[in-house]
């Protein structure tokens, strides 16, 4: 029994040996490493075996590459293998070794594709490297500004995190000047390339004049060394903690203000502020676009107002008067405030606007007839009021063109729990056509000299036209609800018409009868 188990054994052997196949492949046949995709191919060149078609589909892949020793041996598994057709194999390289020095500068490389009884050796005639596009190695890149550095961020994709840097530098480009640095030493972390500036360069940095970004980074691979840059306009502000736990933004005639609940924090910074110079911008997003305001006013970290914008420019005003109109497609608005001592920066304050246009009132009706003119105010529902009753506030009937024109001006009590203001003046012409031909009509309302709220004109209503559409709609009325009745009188009537000319003949018919009986009797 020993013995024919044996005999078996040995005859397998045999047979499998006898199975290997030969000169399936020319020397034309090469290895590619493709290291944007983290593959080694082996391109197949077919020398017109045969005998070689009896490879199965399912067939096994290794590969042998002289710097990377036996040991390594990328392997792939396939199912659709055709000798006649399949000219190119890949095989997934995510081991680190894919990604050394000795795997690029490999020159030699050996192939098996087998079966379970089937082995065809592979002659590789070159080795081909695919090299890394490293443009794609700088995905992003912006500027980081805080209270007390500046740097540059570049981020990295995994396969280019482990590349050294040979050299690094950047520049950053204002309106009227350019920065050069060279960093000797960036910093590698969480996937992303970090390129410190050096301190004196936080004391020339201005936001208001920035432009863009570039940054140029070396890689180096052995002895070859390669080059990117990459410009970018994205600047991120970080700065102190905001100072302000609400910060609301309201509409004003000539602007905007903002008014706001300052924090703890917000009310140790008043002190900060002591001898400085301020630059303030208000960024404010509408529909998606973003429209920017400055002021060099000081801030002050108290309840109430605490800043105000307005324009000196063309290009201002339009934006300004957009953002008016606009006011409820408002998404988002932010302030930063940049302070200076004897010209160099201390510190940034980004703060975030929590609420818009939040007034007492969300706008007015301008009412007329033939002697009259009133108002109706609409009141806000969603905010607190401010307007304290039976105060005497001074009312503004504004209409802007491309400067503003006051209308008419009055005093009035106002009672923060009532939307009705019963105040009438007489009919002027010129305030209709003013507003005819204005871009924005507001009223503001006033105490002494402070403004309190800003409202903008919902609508125009023509009571003498609404009146006269009223006497309309009541005399249609009226007639329709006659011909109704006479319809039903008509009707009644020659209904009763009907029924007595149908009881008289039949009476008729009933005497003609009895004066027929009589006949009968003589």
């Amino acid at each position: 029994m020993i013995t024919f188990i044996t005999s078996i054994s040995t005859a397998t052997q045999q047979i499998r040996r006898s199975q290997r196949l030969q000169s399936c492949y020319t020397d034309f046949t090469s290895v590619i490493f493709k290291e944007n995709q983290r593959l080694i191919c082996l391109v197949l060149d077919s020398a017109f075996n045969s005998s070689c078609s009896q490879l199965p589909r399912g067939v096994r892949l290794q590969i042998t590459i002289d710097k990377l020793g036996t040991q390594f041996t990328p392997t792939g598994y396939f199912t659709d293998f055709s000798y006649e057709s399949t000219t190119e194999l890949c095989v997934n390289c995510t081991d680190p070794l894919c990604q050394s020095l000795k795997f690029f500068e490999s020159t030699i490389a050996n192939a098996t594709i087998s079966s379970y009884t089937l082995t065809a050796k592979v002659s590789v005639g070159i080795v081909i490297r695919e090299q890394l596009d490293f443009k794609t190695c700088m995905q992003n890149s912006y500027l980081n500004v805080y209270a007390d550095r500046v740097e540059a961020v570049v981020q990295l994709p995994d396969r280019c995190v482990a590349l050294s840097t040979a050299n690094a530098s950047s520049s950053v480009q204002f309106a009227d000047s350019a920065l050069q640095f060279t960093h000797i030493s960036p910093i590698i972390s969480a996937k992303q390339l970090t390129l410190p500036f050096s301190t004196s360069a936080f004391s020339l940095f201005d936001e208001k004049n920035f432009e863009s970004l570039r940054v140029r980074l070396c890689f180096q691979r052995g002895t070859t060394v390669n080059c990117v840059q990459r410009d970018s306009k994205e600047l991120r502000i970080h700065g102190l903690p905001p100072g302000f736990t609400k910060l609301s933004l309201k509409m004003i005639t000539d602007g905007v203000k903002l008014v706001g609940v300052p924090s703890s924090v917000g009310k140790g910074y008043q002190q900060l502020m002591a001898d400085s110079d301020f630059h303030v911008k208000l960024s404010v997003n509408v529909n998606n676009i973003s429209y920017t305001f400055e002021s060099t006013d000081k801030v002050t970290y108290e309840v109430g107002e605490t800043q105000s914008f307005t324009c000196s420019t063309d290009v201002c005003s339009q934006n300004m008067l957009y953002v008016h109109k606009n006011s409820g497609l408002i998404t988002s608005a932010n302030i930063l405030t940049t302070v200076k001592k004897s010209g160099l920066i201390t510190y940034v304050i980004n703060e975030n606007v929590t609420t818009f246009n939040q007034g007492c009132y969300l706008g007015f009706h301008l009412n007329y007839d033939e002697k009259f003119m009133w108002l109706d105010l609409i009141a806000n529902t969603q905010t607190i009021c401010q307007i304290s009753s039976n105060q005497s506030y001074t009312l503004i009937l504004a209409s802007k063109n491309k400067t503003q024109t006051i209308i008419t001006q009055f005093l009035y009590q106002l009672n923060s729990t009532t939307s009705l203001v019963n105040t009438s003046f007489i009919v002027r012409s010129e305030i209709l056509l003013m507003i005819n031909n204005s871009l924005s009509t507001s009223l503001q309302i006033k105490l002494d000299t402070d403004s309190i709220d800003n409202i903008p004109l919902l609508k125009v209503v023509n009571h003498c036209l609404e009146d006269f559409r009223i006497q309309q709609t009541i005399i249609l009325v009226i007639s329709m609800v006659i011909s109704i009745l006479l319809t039903i009188i008509f009707y009644d009537a020659k209904y009763y018409c009907n029924r007595s000319a149908k009881q008289t003949t039949k009476m008729s018919k009933i005497i003609l009868l009895k004066f027929n009986e009589f006949d009968d009797i003589e």
